[in-house]
């Protein structure tokens, strides 16, 4: 049976990341049959109906066997192979390791979650907006790593520093600008964001953004629905429970069913541009419009991600530590 290390290293090896899984399985990226095995893959991988690729678990009219780990191919749509011109291949074989399966899941298309919306107070969990751009959600707050009284909210990039249009120091708004006239004072000022590379490549690892808020006690760290305030930061493993609250569908629950994945999404506030992420955690469908920048916990009310996309079968998450570490953050 496969390991669930040989899926991980498979993913590697088809999302561009040769070089280590080369290094793991004890051969040189220009292995004859890793050659062949990337070229053999590159059709099929850069067809439009490929949303991403991640490692999950065998689900067999609607049965999950969680101890069958495979590599899970997320595709907008499940059509049969000889529709295709260039088809899913069921297994790769991996040196050393054998074969690996490939199972194929639809997810639809996938997309950032920015959206209008008015709603207060300004607790985590509430929408949230550039005067730019359209309205996310609050995800949590933050602290530096290094000694500082500054307290920072934290969201998706696309929420609070829409491509192009936003520079450090802009006010963030809650309501957003754009719905609530006139203006009520700004929250925060956008102090730090991740800039997002276009392109079926997986170059992208965080789409996420800080701003210091002007009174620090302006934002409740408490969850909205929750009662309380995100306890620490934990990982997640396929299977796992977890819940988030967002500006759109308030608190809703999912189970993660990728981890390692790599997706793309779509940016409508990019002119529909494809961006494409590596190590995500892939959820069943718990988001709408106007969810991305909400924060994802776990069973225990600890931090595991922040939440960027999704469709109407699945939800995108960015794993926490990434995105602390971008910024040099804490929880606060």
């Amino acid at each position: 049976m496969q390991t669930q290390r040989a899926c991980e290293l498979a993913v590697g090896l088809l999302c561009g990341e040769p070089e280590r899984a080369a290094a793991t399985l004890g051969v040189t990226p220009s292995h004859r049959s890793l050659v062949r095995l990337v070229a053999a893959a590159q059709p099929w991988l850069r067809s439009r109906k490929v949303q991403g690729v991640g490692v999950g678990r065998r689900v067999r009219q609607g049965v999950r066997f969680a101890d069958q780990p495979v590599v899970t191919i997320l595709v907008d749509t499940k059509v049969a192979a000889r529709g295709l011109a260039h088809p899913i291949p069921q297994r790769l074989v991996l040196p050393g390791h054998g074969e690996v399966e490939l199972d194929v899941r639809p997810v639809g298309q996938l997309f950032a979650q920015a959206r209008y919306r008015v709603s207060r107070p300004a607790l985590c969990g509430s929408s949230i907006g550039h005067a730019a751009g359209g309205i996310g959600t609050l995800g949590c707050l933050v602290r530096p790593r290094r000694a500082s009284e500054a307290v920072y909210l934290l969201s998706a990039a696309h929420v609070i520093a829409p491509h192009g249009r936003a520079s450090l120091g802009d006010p963030i708004y809650q309501p957003a600008v754009a719905e609530y006239r006139p203006p009520r004072s700004p929250i925060a000022k956008l102090s730090g964001h991740t800039a997002l590379s276009r392109g079926r490549s997986h170059a992208n690892s965080v789409d996420a953004a800080i701003a210091e808020l002007t009174e620090p006690h302006s934002v409740v760290r408490d969850l909205l629905a929750f009662g309380l305030a995100p306890k620490d930061t934990a990982q997640v493993a396929d299977g796992d429970r977890v819940d988030k609250v967002g500006a759109r569908t308030h608190r809703t629950s999912g189970w993660v069913t990728e981890i390692t994945a790599n997706v793309f999404l779509r940016y409508p506030n990019m002119g529909g541009a494809l961006v494409g992420f590596r190590d995500q955690i892939v959820c069943t469908s718990m988001s709408r419009a106007g969810d991305s920048g909400a924060l994802v916990v776990d069973a225990q009310c600890r931090a595991i991600g922040l939440l960027i996309g999704g469709s109407d079968t699945a939800t995108i998450v960015t794993p926490i530590a990434a995105v602390l570490r971008e910024f040099g953050v804490r929880l606060a």
